[in-house]
């Protein structure tokens, strides 16, 4: 095998856990801001879930502006991402898995 198959292979091997955790992808289907830092996902594969954003964010940097409590109602979906103005997005999986761990 040559260099190149080596490397072709190791980093398949480590990157193949992150991309096939046996986790499904899942995708936002609809959010709504109820209070505060507080979001209610539905997912496009049923489930649903009340997630408290400033448990498990710190609202620095990028996210700044998702301390004020105007901007953040100013959530939407776009392609299955949580969105805010400014370019700011949240990945659905990992919101699935908050959601799921924090009933």
């Amino acid at each position: 095998m040559s260099f190149i198959h080596n490397v072709l292979d190791w980093l398949q091997n480590l990157f193949d856990p992150v991309f096939d955790s046996g986790t499904p992808i899942v995708h936002i289907a609809d959010v709504l801001p109820v209070a505060d830092h507080l979001l209610v996902l539905s997912f496009d594969n049923g489930d649903l879930g009340i997630l408290d954003l400033s448990r498990h964010v710190e609202f620095r940097g990028v996210l700044a502006p998702l301390m004020n409590k105007d901007f953040f109602k100013l959530v939407s979906v776009e392609n299955g991402t949580l969105c805010w103005p400014g370019n700011i997005q949240m990945d659905p999986t990992i919101l699935h898995r908050l959601v799921k761990e924090n009933p």
